[in-house]
């Protein structure tokens, strides 16, 4: 998929993806833990974490691959800093909410 002339093309097909799970992520991080279903084993969360964090991975990849025009591995390293970073940020936010911990 070549990177469109129009950018309102361009943010729809390759950033609105990443951004609407960003939100996903941000609200589920949200939750209190009173709210959160229980899990069936302690390794559910880190394979949830990673299957969360790898989709979101794969998206931000996508958009520095087609809607920067980056090479490969420039968007490998953009999507690896990119989703440390706001995982980061999701870890902090959680010590906000009630029940929650980083």
């Amino acid at each position: 998929m070549p990177k469109t002339s129009d950018p309102m093309k361009n943010l729809i097909l390759y950033w609105m993806p990443p951004l609407v799970w960003l939100g996903i992520i941000w609200s589920l991080s949200s939750l209190p833990a009173s709210n959160m279903p229980e899990q069936p084993f302690d390794l559910f969360d880190k394979v949830a974490h990673f299957g969360v964090f790898g989709f979101l991975g794969f998206l931000v990849f996508r958009a520095g691959l087609f809607a920067l025009e980056m090479r490969m591995r420039r968007a490998m390293i953009f999507a690896f800093l990119s989703c440390s970073f706001y995982a980061l940020l999701d870890e902090y936010h959680q010590t906000y909410i009630p029940g929650r911990q980083a």
